[in-house]
């Protein structure tokens, strides 16, 4: 299916949020070619873009610094939606410390590589040399403390590392001892997100939607895992990229190239 923003003098599409890692990164972590350009274009036309990410907002803030214009960010899997620089919040959903604390002990209790999201970084206990490695890759300041089961506020997710991938069990075992007062995402191989029950992309993109008065079929998404599911069924033009896994793209109405082919790029050039 082929369609235009701009149809009759009417725009179409009003929102176009995308995912970043596997979907506007390529493998080596770079924008698409043409991301500054296109989003510029949009802008002027009154199209909002959105980045939509489980990252920091601070490291958001970093990824799109060379924006000359406020970009409306999605960080943490939809836990805050505020613009770019700290600008305007327009949601924001964070774990309440007794809750964290509890939700720490239990993670303790299995062994697991946790670590705690303040806005703009990370609390870590005892890290291994792998995890910090990888906090770095991604733009994750981390900040050590003595006990990760200390009282902490403005926590908008917990998170679980394992560089071994998180595996089904570990991912039904965490959800049977921590019950269903947290929403769980699989925000990559190796990345296991908790955030309060209702937290996720496709919540985020509704609170979008309703503060600006922008209906389902005016929306375009764009992502590739499990995290972007909720994100995929919040809009009528939804794309899964075709690194995508199989059980992903099935929430999908498109199915573009991989995140290594400019894709989201050429998507949204090919129909404006």
């Amino acid at each position: 299916m082929n369609f235009k923003f701009f149809e009759g003098g009417t725009i179409i599409i009003k929102l176009i949020c995308s995912d970043l890692d596997g979907t506007l990164l390529d493998d080596a972590g770079n924008l698409q070619v043409g991301f500054y350009d296109t989003i510029k274009m949009l802008n002027e036309k009154g199209i909002t873009f959105v980045p939509a990410s489980g990252r920091l907002y601070g490291t958001l803030n970093h990824t799109f610094s060379n924006s000359d214009f406020p970009l409306l960010f999605i960080a943490h899997n939809g836990a805050l939606v505020q613009y770019s620089n700290d600008g305007k919040e327009i949601y924001k959903n964070t774990i309440e410390p007794s809750q964290v604390k509890k939700a720490v002990k239990v993670l303790k209790q299995l062994n697991l590589q946790i670590y705690l999201c303040t806005k703009t970084f990370a609390y870590v206990e005892n890290p291994s040399k792998i995890m910090l490695s990888s906090f770095e890759k991604g733009d994750m300041p981390a900040v050590l403390v003595d006990n990760l089961e200390d009282s902490f506020s403005d926590i908008y997710r917990i998170g679980v590392y394992d560089p071994n991938k998180i595996k089904k069990s570990t991912l039904h075992q965490v959800k049977e001892m921590l019950g269903d007062e947290f929403e769980y995402m699989l925000g990559g191989e190796i990345w296991l997100d908790i955030m309060n029950k209702g937290v996720n992309k496709g919540n985020a993109i509704k609170k979008i939607q309703e503060k600006f008065s922008i209906s389902k079929i005016e929306t375009m998404v764009f992502g590739d895992y499990y995290n972007d599911i909720s994100m995929l069924n919040a809009a009528t033009y939804s794309y899964a990229m075709g690194n995508a896994p199989d059980d992903v793209k099935k929430h999908a109405k498109f199915i573009t190239k991989s995140n290594n082919n400019n894709s989201v790029i050429k998507t949204i050039l090919a129909n404006c």
